[in-house]
């Protein structure tokens, strides 16, 4: 009954955000954690149907996947888009575009921490966005901001975090309450990461809480 009920909450904070993005990361973080937490038949099923999912997206038009979830936590964007006042990436892709031209010009050192803003001003190429602190991408604004040494330490910090989870799953084998700890953790992990490929979320003090 707790796991039903903290799955509908989760399922209405998603509704609520308005967030496309977060419906995919909610989903990714939930599958995530059910497959670590689960036993081998229970991993073989969740990763059966991430595989599903994903060819079956591969073989529709990615635009109209994208337009279902906008119709069900935010039909205002799909409104805008069939005004023609955004297109189906909210500017997204634009964005990204520019992103990238500031990693090709300071790759190395990157343009410092909170100077991504006035760097994107700079060479900002479209109108609708027209002061943005945050790229919508956690891995480019962080090589945009702190150049390449300082973004291999962070990856690198990741995956030594995700080292010491499945050491602790093996370490407590017998302990079922322990290894749901771990699986939630990685799973809020997942959400994150999947979260940060659209949003800002490690910039945002609610969710710094999850990972002190």
């Amino acid at each position: 009954c707790a796991a039903l009920l903290a799955v509908a909450v989760l399922g209405f904070g998603v509704w609520s955000s308005g967030s496309r993005g977060a419906v995919v990361a909610a989903s990714a973080g939930l599958a995530a954690t059910v497959a670590i937490a689960g036993g081998r038949t229970i991993r073989m099923l969740v990763v059966g149907s991430v595989l599903l999912v994903l060819a079956t997206i591969s073989v529709t038009d990615v635009e109209s996947v994208v337009r279902m979830l906008g119709e069900w936590v935010a039909p205002t964007v799909n409104q805008m888009v069939d005004s023609g006042y955004v297109d189906i990436t909210t500017g997204r892709l634009s964005l990204w575009s520019d992103t990238l031209q500031i990693i090709e010009n300071t790759w190395l050192f990157g343009v410092g921490a909170g100077g991504f803003d006035q760097a994107y001003r700079i060479i900002r190429s479209d109108p609708g966005f027209n002061i943005s602190t945050h790229a919508h991408n956690e891995p480019l604004q962080l090589l945009a901001e702190q150049g390449l040494f300082v973004t291999l330490c962070v990856f690198g910090l990741l995956v030594w975090l995700v080292h010491l989870s499945w050491k602790g799953l093996g370490r407590w084998q017998n302990r079922p309450d322990r290894r749901y700890l771990l699986a939630g953790f990685q799973g809020c992990l997942v959400a994150l990461l999947v979260a940060s490929l659209v949003s800002f979320p490690f910039r945002l003090h609610s969710h710094a809480v999850l990972l002190g």
